[in-house]
């Protein structure tokens, strides 16, 4: 009886360790190379970040108009995207004076597009190609956008409801 039951222990120890580094292994599989590389780049970079899943984190940065500047950086394929929401949809005042400003600004600001995405969030953004970012180009792109999505808040918060 006893051998019997430490037959049972044992194979169900083996059973839950050969389970278990399976289930570790397939989300391991999940991971993309490139976001693989970007956390690998993050860690490199001194930024305090947060990671939400194996390819979306996010850096805070401080404005002097928006004042909590929440970066995302998402991998999709072989681009990282970058950005920044400066308004959701339910704040804006979708004026022709808007649009104006907000095209305006689009002219004249360097390697960021401004745009409302499928939600109608108004949003700064960039995306870049995995395979030339390192750490020098993360911050970059990271400040970029953020200084960006400052300036456009400064320059488009008269459009916008208040909180």
């Amino acid at each position: 009886m006893m051998l019997r039951f430490r037959a049972v222990v044992v194979f169900l120890v083996i059973t839950s360790v050969v389970f278990s580094g399976a289930g570790a292994f397939a989300q391991n599989a999940a991971v993309s190379p490139g976001a693989t590389k970007i956390l690998q780049v993050l860690q490199g970079s001194g930024y305090q970040f947060t990671q939400f899943r194996p390819d979306v984190w996010s850096v805070e940065r401080t404005g002097t108009s928006m004042k909590n500047i929440k970066v995302i950086l998402s991998v999709g394929g072989d681009l990282l995207v970058i950005f920044v929401t400066v308004a959701p949809k339910a704040r804006l005042k979708m004026t022709p004076e808007f649009m104006l400003a907000a095209l305006r600004l689009n002219h004249s600001l360097d390697r960021v597009k401004i745009g409302i995405d499928d939600d109608g969030d108004f949003f700064v953004r960039t995306d870049t190609s995995i395979r030339v970012v390192d750490t020098t180009e993360l911050k970059a792109q990271v400040e970029q956008v953020a200084a960006a999505a400052n300036e456009v808040y400064e320059k488009t918060s008269s459009f916008m409801a208040e909180n």
